[in-house]
């Protein structure tokens, strides 16, 4: 199913971060193989999907009861993780689809263009308190991994990604606060006047590691 070399597992190898694997990339292909070798589904998360013949579909977290709010914050995340243009919203067609959608909207509730980055930029503030509170509570100290590149215009541009663990999984209904989960999160995407210079980036990533109130927490770069 992978491009990488395969590996070899006997008898008495443990295979939890494979099924993990398989359940994140490659549920198709290992549902089809099941099917075809007469295999019974081992994966839990996809027993209910093979009985009734369906396609996998990733889990996800319960559907809120609808409300503008809700709304304007679904239509924000879909822009921001699709990287859609904020012009979308004036698209005669999609503003036609929304309403087809939901009666009870009017003109009024769905933003157009000049609104959008107040929502986004008032989505992230919501999001950035919420990893400050993570980040201030993790199990012992942070690693931060950076990438640094240019754009067409060479302007310079910096992320920041810290790694830590926490109790439990704040993802997970099943969460078990004796387990440690090892998390990922990007804290700060960030332009880079100027040249490369070492001082600039040492203030750089100071710049974003005293805004989330990790800077005494930082283990390695």
């Amino acid at each position: 199913m992978c491009s990488d070399p395969p590996v070899e597992y006997a008898v008495t190898t443990t295979t939890g971060v494979l099924r993990s694997h398989l359940e994140r990339f490659h549920a198709f292909e290992y549902m089809d193989t099941c099917k075809s070798h007469g295999w019974k589904v081992k994966i839990k998360s996809l027993v209910r999907t093979a009985n009734d013949g369906d396609a996998p579909v990733m889990p996800s977290s319960p559907r809120p009861p609808f409300s503008v709010a809700v709304f304007k914050a679904a239509l924000v995340n879909w822009i921001v993780a699709d990287d859609q243009s904020i012009n979308v919203v004036e698209c005669p067609e999609f503003r036609h689809l929304v309403f087809t959608l939901r009666e009870s909207l009017s003109e009024k509730d769905l933003p157009h263009r000049t609104a959008i980055p107040n929502l986004v930029t008032s989505a992230w503030n919501r999001h950035f308190a919420e990893l400050k509170s993570e980040l201030e509570h993790t199990v012992g100290k942070i690693l931060l991994t950076t990438e640094l590149w240019d754009n067409k215009g060479m302007r310079a541009f910096s992320a920041v990604t810290a790694h830590y663990l926490v109790r439990g999984d704040r993802s997970s209904s099943f969460s078990n606060r004796r387990y440690l989960t090892l998390r990922s999160s990007l804290i700060r995407f960030l332009p880079l006047p100027g040249r490369h210079y070492g001082q600039t980036l040492a203030k750089g990533l100071l710049y974003v590691t005293d805004r989330a109130n990790i800077t005494n927490k930082i283990k390695f770069v």
